[in-house]
């Protein structure tokens, strides 16, 4: 059996891009990403009573040059794929602008969906992660700081509200359902 096995493997994958692209009706995803690019950037896009503010326009086409491009912009659309889109976020040096970048892709992805350039919007489901770099510290909720200025686990057990175990493990709860009575001095 030569290589016929190879071609027909090869033809079968160039079918089921096209399938995908008809049925999806988008007739641009064998366009390149770049073209995706320009088409989301672009005011002609919007409404003409809706149009983005420059400094929005600004951001979207420092965002899409600095890490967008790089990654998608040699791409066929239908090429495209999510690991593509965590890749463009994850160049981000840091999780504010991750989340900027973030937001990007996922007009991106619906407008690129709505432009028929792109067929899933699973796309848009990247979020930033440090990868290398040190995590970000994590940020003291109000509900904690409340919790902790109230006073320990066996003051809340002395006052009847259940065993330690329970509160440690779950201290929201205290919130929402406080003592009754007065706490212990």
């Amino acid at each position: 059996m030569g290589g016929g096995g190879f071609r027909e493997a090869g033809l079968a994958a160039k079918l089921e891009k096209v399938s995908v692209r008809l049925a999806a009706d988008a007739p641009g995803m064998e366009r390149p990403g770049s073209d995706l690019i320009a088409f989301y950037l672009s005011p002609g896009r919007h409404p003409a009573g809706r149009p983005w503010s420059r400094k929005h326009a600004d951001t979207q086409r420092r965002l899409c040059e600095r890490y967008l491009a790089p990654v998608i912009g040699g791409l066929a659309c239908e090429d495209i794929k999510i690991a593509h889109m965590q890749a463009a976020v994850n160049a981000a040096p840091t999780a504010g602008e991750g989340a900027r970048v973030r937001r990007c892709v996922s007009a991106l992805v619906g407008a690129g969906i709505t432009g028929g350039y792109l067929a899933s919007s699973r796309l848009r489901e990247v979020h930033w992660q440090p990868g290398d770099r040190p995590a970000p510290e994590p940020v003291i909720s109000v509900a904690a700081v409340r919790w902790a200025g109230r006073g320990s686990a066996r003051q809340f057990q002395r006052a009847g509200t259940g065993s330690v175990e329970r509160l440690v493990q779950n201290p929201g709860t205290t919130l929402a359902h406080p003592p009754v009575g007065r706490l212990p001095s």
